[in-house]
């Protein structure tokens, strides 16, 4: 009986501690209840921006929803604007390619809905392998990128040329010669072109070799790399020359072969290539201009608020972003605050009321959703040219 009532105390024990742990873990949680299959589509209405402002205030300023099949972050904050839309831009710059976008945006083809990046333009992976490898080798050893400097020439063509000089003697190191397996046939050599081959990758080397030596006589810099130190305890230049040359074949070649190895058989297996999941974020500049943590009075009309020099509609201030943010922000940012020049003249040359019979307290703010959010109904004013004009 007593090891009944112990085994009783202790199971109840354990479950009163897993409701307790399930209650804590669904008050913290970051995503409402969902349905199968259709996920959080219930919760939607035909305004989401208020959607997810209430539940930003109920849930956080991050959100997790499964709309449908799309997995979906909501953002309503302006902090976590500022990391989607500046610091992490380039992650989230990226559009989903929308039915309707597929249709009237020639297939995505246009400023707004057009993926980010290339569009489908092949890469030669190997050739951005080897400099690669040889930028981090050089920022090393020599104080500066293989694709800058006067060593590694600033020339577009003179690069391409130190690449393929670089990848000749490496080819040649690896090489077998007959002269190798038969010292008495040196004939063979001059015969095959294998030593007219090695005598101009050898000058140059010397004048690659020699550009870098001279580069770092000169610079009279204070950071002290590599080449510098080598220069002081070696006082032979071929022997100088044969450890830089050293760098460069042991510190590229293996690097880059390996990286190309690697990407060679993902590129063949794309199964192994483990992708993030296509989660939508959507940045809620609705619950983000009606934070109060961020406004004083957030839901009262005041354009005051706006002459704070630290408030910017563009990329400054990510309280207020009636442009968007980051690399995919609107490209027609000037073009857009012409509406300034319009509201202005019509109240320099305009007085405005409400129709007879309206106060100010019966204007219809209800919205309608769509690429820019307007009125439900017409906005109707009645304007009086002002006398003193």
């Amino acid at each position: 009986m007593d090891y009944f009532t112990l085994q009783t105390f202790f199971i109840s024990l354990i479950a009163l501690y897993f409701i307790s742990y399930v209650r804590k873990w669904l008050a913290s949680s970051r995503s409402p209840p969902s349905l199968p299959i259709i996920g959080h589509l219930h919760l939607l209405t035909d305004m989401p921006h208020h959607t997810f402002t209430k539940l930003a205030e109920k849930l956080g300023p991050i959100i997790y929803l499964r709309l449908g099949q799309v997995p979906t972050i909501v953002v309503s904050s302006p902090e976590l604007a500022r990391l989607v839309l500046k610091t992490h831009d380039q992650v989230f710059s990226n559009r989903p390619r929308l039915v309707s976008s597929q249709y009237l945006s020639f297939n995505c083809s246009d400023v707004t809905f057009s993926p980010y990046g290339p569009s489908g333009s092949e890469v030669n992976v190997s050739e951005l392998f080897f400099s690669l490898a040889n930028d981090i080798l050089c920022r090393v050893a020599f104080g500066r990128r293989f694709t800058g400097g006067v060593a590694a020439a600033s020339d577009e063509g003179e690069k391409r040329h130190l690449a393929a000089v670089l990848t000749e003697t490496q080819e040649l190191f690896a090489g077998m010669s007959v002269g190798d397996f038969f010292p008495e046939w040196e004939w063979v050599q001059s015969v095959s072109g294998y030593r007219r081959r090695l005598k101009k990758n050898l000058e140059e080397l010397r004048r690659v070799c020699d550009e870098i030596i001279e580069e770092h006589l000169n610079s009279g810099g204070n950071k002290e790399d590599l080449v510098d130190v080598l220069l002081k305890v070696q006082k032979h230049p071929d022997n100088l020359k044969a450890l830089l040359l050293d760098m460069f074949v042991a510190g590229t070649d293996t690097t880059a072969a390996t990286l190309e190895c690697t990407m060679t058989e993902l590129a063949k297996h794309p199964e192994l290539m483990k992708i993030p999941a296509k989660t939508r974020v959507l940045i809620n500049t609705y619950a983000i201009g009606r934070d109060p943590p961020s406004w004083d009075h957030p839901l009262q009309y005041n354009p005051k608020r706006f002459d704070d020099p630290d408030v910017g509609a563009k990329d400054q201030d990510f309280r207020f972003l009636p442009f968007g943010g980051g690399r995919r922000g609107c490209p027609g940012y000037t073009f857009g605050l012409a509406t300034e020049i319009a509201l202005g003249q019509l109240l320099f040359h305009f007085d405005w009321e409400l129709p007879r019979g309206f106060s100010t307290d019966d204007g219809n703010v209800n919205e309608i959703f769509g690429l820019a959010t307007r009125k439900r109904t017409p906005l109707i004013l009645v304007p009086t040219v002002k006398e003193e004009l």
